[in-house]
């Protein structure tokens, strides 16, 4: 039994970001299954001795008894590597794609909030990202985005209107990242009943005007079909048109580009308290 009155869980966890501190530490943010986010140090982690330092890179699935701190600065006591992803580490390609499922799923995790979907999400993307054959890795980039966005909530309407709640039919039609789903085309013969889109979304500020992008037929079904299989392993399949895949990820890329400058900053702030608080 530990008599130092301290408080210890234990959690498995990957490491989204990492960054040096001081001579010697490193502070880490995991996403955990239970916890969300948890911020930690690993203390004397960059020493050539140290037995957590090879265990806290970007990246790594782990498994760790954490100490908690009096902040939300806790200290990591015990580590063990699940899963390393070293496959990802001699690929440029696959290890910047990688890292950036792990910085996107961090801007949209939050502490002390459990997503166990989202934690599965990340664990199946690394493990993907390594094997996937390189002209697929843009579909698996789409479908991590729209997976991530239904994950923590916000899923784009896709099947109707945004503004007027009728069903999309079939063309080509808009999408409004600020409005979260798709604007109906108006048909040419309605002159009344539906307006027409404008360029950009209205903003009390014009410098902070959203833009609606036009999004094709053949864009908009295959975003359907992820929403509707999710399972990569049958997506991995799907002989998608690069041109449809590009569209994707030009709409799901705004949607979360609006949603995280709408909490802009927030990752930032963690990793400065975090900062902070060791001080």
């Amino acid at each position: 039994m530990r008599s130092s009155g301290r408080r210890y869980f234990n959690t498995e966890g990957i490491v989204v970001r990492a960054r040096d501190l001081g001579e010697a530490d490193r502070i880490i943010i995991l996403l955990t299954p239970n916890r969300g986010l948890v911020s930690a140090v690993a203390r004397s982690a960059r020493r050539t001795k140290s037995r957590t330092g090879g265990h806290v890179d970007l990246l790594r699935h782990i498994t760790a008894q954490i100490s908690e701190g009096r902040s939300d600065l806790h200290t990591i006591s015990q580590v063990e590597t699940i899963n390393a992803h070293l496959p990802l580490r001699n690929d440029l390609d696959r290890l910047t794609l990688a890292s950036h499922f792990a910085e996107i799923t961090e801007r949209f995790g939050l502490p002390n909030a459990a997503n166990l979907s989202l934690f599965t999400l990340l664990k199946d993307a690394l493990t993907y990202t390594e094997t996937t054959p390189k002209p697929t890795l843009p579909l698996l980039r789409l479908w991590h985005e729209s997976t991530l966005l239904t994950a923590v909530g916000l899923q784009p309407q896709l099947h109707r209107c945004v503004r007027t709640n009728v069903e999309i039919p079939p063309g080509d039609h808009f999408f409004s990242p600020a409005e979260g789903g798709i604007i109906k085309r108006p048909d040419k013969a309605d002159n009344s009943s539906t307006p027409d889109p404008v360029s950009f979304d209205s903003s009390e500020d014009d410098s902070q005007a959203i833009p609606i992008i036009p999004v094709p037929l053949n864009t908009i079904k295959l975003l359907r079909h992820i929403a509707r299989i999710p399972d990569w392993g049958r997506l991995a399949k799907l002989r998608a048109d690069t041109r449809d895949i590009d569209g994707g990820l030009k709409v799901i890329g705004a949607m979360l580009r609006y949603q995280q400058e709408r909490g802009v900053g927030r990752a930032e702030r963690v990793m400065g308290e975090v900062g902070n608080s060791s001080g």
